[in-house]
């Protein structure tokens, strides 16, 4: 089992605004054990709506279709 965790992310300037990070600092929690780190992530996936995930797979196309297009360019997504 890990007893520490590191968060990685790009320099992409909209992960290191002010907000994000703000964000980020108040969403550290400390686990003591897997049981407790699997009820929360249980919890937190529970609490997305499924409308989410509908539009994520639906968005799938389209997104899909511009990685063909832009053949190996970056994407408007």
């Amino acid at each position: 089992m890990w007893t520490e965790w590191l968060f990685q992310r790009d320099n992409d300037p909209e992960h290191s605004s002010k907000l994000v990070k703000t964000l980020l600092m108040e969403q550290i929690v400390n686990f003591t054990n897997e049981t407790e780190l699997m009820r929360k992530i249980t919890k937190v996936w529970s609490e997305i709506p499924a409308e989410f995930f509908v539009r994520l797979i639906e968005s799938m196309p389209p997104r899909s279709h511009e990685v063909i297009k832009s053949k190996v360019s970056s994407t408007s997504y």
